[in-house]
């Protein structure tokens, strides 16, 4: 946050009803970090949507966020750490369905890079990003993952609390 601050690369926003002004304006190449309110789940999909591009940052606790599979389900770009992006299966490639960065100095580039891509370039990315929801992390793909047997092991990403919940529940059967 400081870094993209320093770099001139945010713009403030307050409220939602404030985003929903910026949103709604001729505005464009604007980087919003959401730190002074909430946006509730049930606008969250509709609000990424307007968005060309996702900041992916990792989760706090555990490293996958939600926001970034909720990006890519309605085709908002991910610009994401490399080694987060190599966290998916399969890992989302540089200018193909992410933009890609390889640490915090090469961020503001990165997010230059994606204010000037070529509107073709653009769409195709959003289809890419898109096509990865649908065929890795919509429900029907992660039940057909789970249920193909393909995977001899699998890991449950859970945060404190339903980790907690799990091995109570695991630990009286």
């Amino acid at each position: 946050y400081d870094y993209l601050k320093e770099n001139k690369l945010l713009t403030k926003v307050n409220s939602f009803e404030d985003l929903k002004i910026l949103l709604k304006s001729n505005s464009d190449n604007f980087c919003v970090i959401i730190d002074s309110f909430r946006i509730d789940m049930n606008e969250l999909r509709e609000t990424i949507s307007h968005f060309d591009y996702y900041l992916a940052l990792p989760g706090v606790v555990m490293p996958l966020s939600h926001n970034l599979i909720e990006a890519l389900s309605v085709g908002s770009i991910p610009i994401i750490h490399e080694e987060y992006a190599q966290l998916m299966i399969p890992n989302l490639k540089h200018m193909h369905n992410a933009i890609v960065y390889n640490n915090i100095e090469d961020l503001p580039d990165k997010i230059k890079l994606a204010y000037n891509l070529d509107d073709k370039v653009l769409s195709k990315m959003k289809n890419n990003a898109s096509k990865y929801y649908q065929e890795n992390l919509s429900v029907s793909a992660v039940v057909d993952k789970i249920t193909s047997k393909e995977y001899d092991l699998m890991y449950l990403l859970a945060e404190h609390g339903s980790v907690g919940i799990l091995k109570n529940a695991l630990s009286k059967n």
